[in-house]
């Protein structure tokens, strides 16, 4: 018995058979045509679908977009998102990566790990689509653009939370929040550090390597996130971020260490992270590593949570050096 033969391809229509076509069977035939498009469309939503469950079965943007550099990816990206209007991400799946991202940049200061070039055995700097539209219409000043969230596949660096093992004021009032966006949130400014040899005057935030990669296709997002103290009471603030930590409800779909949510509100549940504990897993440098969550532990004032290196929800100090391995969004 003959079968049709697939391709994962979204067909931008099935054919309507007319009544002039007439019976014409095989597998040239007319009459297989619907049937193809209808085949080939559910191999693609198939290979979406297990594109989250088996990490390093997306498939590399540079093919799937008919393009040669990141830049170009990230401009064919943009003219599928369409601003405001009706995005296609139709030929886009959950898992489809980018490669070749260099983080040399970041210097290696205080406790953090130098960034690196990218690196086709390790693979740190691998950008992984986590999201379609997951802020659209989030936020108090409202999330217009349609986006792409990404994540990084593996850890690019290592970094504390805080100097100290403290979590008052949450990922907002942290060192790493300034580490990764800059103190002006646009990926300029640094700490000032208090004694040498650290050098308060050199810019060395995370966005700003990422942004000499990527270019200005970065978005802007509102979060809603804990930022207490630990009194018993609890603060919830929105925030504009471009780089960011994911949070407890991002990547476990609950709060398992921190506390919940602002009128239980805002969990997202990033479907790379949803089906599957495979990108729950990261490496760094091949091993296994644990990697920092944006959530402050709710029951201790100086430890905020992580996911660990059997993809497991924990806590640890803030002064701990961990994976560092944020989210943004294109758009």
């Amino acid at each position: 018995m003959a079968v049709l033969t697939e391709t994962g391809l979204w067909e931008p229509g099935v054919y309507q058979l007319e009544v002039e076509d007439g019976p014409q069977v095989g597998a040239d035939g007319i009459d297989n045509v619907p049937l193809r498009h209808l085949a080939n469309r559910a191999k693609f939503l198939n290979e979406a679908r297990l594109s989250g469950y088996i990490a390093g079965k997306g498939r590399n943007l540079l093919t799937v977009l008919g393009v040669t550099t990141i830049a170009q990816a990230m401009a064919a990206l943009r003219t599928l998102c369409n601003g405001t209007g009706t995005p296609d991400f139709s030929k886009l799946q959950i898992g489809d990566y980018l490669d070749g991202i260099d983080l040399s940049g970041i210097a290696a200061r205080a406790a953090n790990t130098a960034g690196q070039s990218w690196n086709n055995t390790y693979k740190n700097n691998r950008i992984v689509i986590a999201a379609f539209n997951p802020y659209k219409g989030v936020g108090d000043s409202e999330v217009t653009k349609n986006h792409i969230l990404f994540a990084f596949a593996n850890v690019p660096l290592k970094a504390r939370m805080n100097p100290t093992n403290i979590n008052a004021g949450g990922y907002t009032a942290s060192e790493m929040r300034v580490f990764l966006d800059g103190l002006n949130g646009d990926g300029t400014g640094d700490f000032a550090y208090a004694a040498p040899p650290e050098n308060p005057v050199v810019a060395e935030a995370f966005l700003a390597a990422l942004g000499a990669q990527i270019g200005d296709y970065i978005m802007p997002v509102r979060k809603l996130l804990d930022e207490s103290v630990f009194d018993g009471t609890q603060t919830w603030a929105w925030r504009t971020y471009r780089v960011f930590l994911h949070s407890e409800n991002d990547v476990f779909g609950a709060n398992a260490w921190g506390r919940a949510g602002y009128g239980d509100g805002q969990k997202p549940h990033i479907p790379l992270y949803r089906d599957s504990y495979a990108y729950r897993i990261k490496r760094y440098n091949g091993s296994r590593d644990w990697w920092w969550l944006n959530t402050p532990h709710a029951g201790s004032a100086a430890n905020f949570c992580y996911s660990n290196h059997t993809g497991l929800a924990y806590s640890s100090y803030a002064s701990a050096v961990g994976g560092c391995a944020p989210a943004f969004c294109v758009a």
